[in-house]
């Protein structure tokens, strides 16, 4: 009988382990990610953020944590994703604020710059919209 007891409750944490891993991605602050880039390696992320392009690719930033960011990677293969295609597009004209789901990458090698940095691996975007407070053009 303990031994059924024992294989039960074996069986229920193996299933609830797998349920919280097909469980979506975490929507989280940037702020709260890059207090705890260890913590969020790896995972896949929903992140509202604002996002400014450079002449050396794009940076996601929160107004909460001003002097921190990270670099946008978008995938050649997920490009063609209606949200990125779009926020490509926008991003030519200004900053955007956006909600991005990708996965972060705290120690991404850069083989152009020789260094590691932190970088989200954008796989979607969603609700692109002007900066709170930004004047239309």
């Amino acid at each position: 009988m303990q031994r059924r007891i024992a294989v039960a409750i074996a069986f229920l944490l193996l299933a609830g382990s797998a349920l919280a891993a097909d469980a979506g991605p975490l929507k989280v602050s940037l702020c709260e990610v890059l207090k705890h880039p260890a913590d969020y390696s790896g995972k896949k992320l929903v992140l509202r953020v604002r996002i400014t392009a450079t002449k050396e690719g794009a940076f996601l930033s929160d107004s909460e944590c001003a002097k921190l960011g990270i670099d946008l990677w978008t995938d050649p293969a997920v490009r063609s994703d209606p949200g990125l295609s779009a926020l490509h597009k926008a991003l030519r004209e200004q900053s955007v604020d956006a909600t991005m789901t990708g996965v972060f990458v705290p120690d991404q090698y850069d083989e152009i710059r020789h260094r590691r940095r932190s970088v989200f691996k954008a796989t979607s975007a969603a609700e692109i919209t002007e900066p709170h407070g930004a004047k239309s053009h």
